[in-house]
């Protein structure tokens, strides 16, 4: 299974390979992502600022969903509810779910983005800050009762 750990600021970026299971991005890449939105979407043209990266690797949500979307990956962001599990395979049962990203409450000074890989009706936690990948368990409610999910900020579903 494929890991990628953290460096410097660069969950996002770990992120999205991990859920993509392979170095599919660099920062290099990330990079461009951020510097095609802020030239599209921007309204500034001050080269020191981008609203979606920093110098250090912090990328926004926008860099993140347009690098899934290159791979025809979608995301729907979910409610962090004692019933995800419905949430998931129920409310949104048409989709095919791949992961879910999850925004941890833990680290208060940055904002930390992680991976849940959903493969095999098992959920393994990716996260980049980890030794080596974390089996949860199946897809059940009660294995969406685990702690991580409880200092969720914000839980992103990513699907096919």
């Amino acid at each position: 299974m494929y890991h990628e750990k953290q460096s410097l600021s660069q969950c996002g970026l770990h992120m999205v390979n991990n859920i993509l299971q392979r170095k599919e991005y660099t920062k290099a890449d990330f990079d461009s992502l951020a510097d095609t939105l802020h030239c599209n979407y921007s309204n500034t043209s001050w080269f020191l600022y981008n609203q979606h990266r920093s110098i250090l690797g912090h990328y926004d949500l926008n860099v993140i969903e347009l690098a899934l979307s290159k791979h025809e990956l979608k995301t729907v962001w979910l409610r962090n509810t004692e019933d995800l599990y419905d949430e998931i395979y129920n409310k949104h049962a048409e989709k095919q779910p791949k992961a879910l990203m999850i925004n941890d409450t833990r680290y208060k000074i940055f904002k930390h983005w992680l991976a849940i890989l959903i493969k095999d009706d098992k959920l393994t936690n990716l996260d980049s800050k980890i030794k080596t990948p974390k089996l949860l368990g199946p897809a059940t409610p009660s294995t969406f009762q685990h702690e991580i999910f409880s200092n969720a900020n914000h839980i992103i579903l990513v699907y096919k």
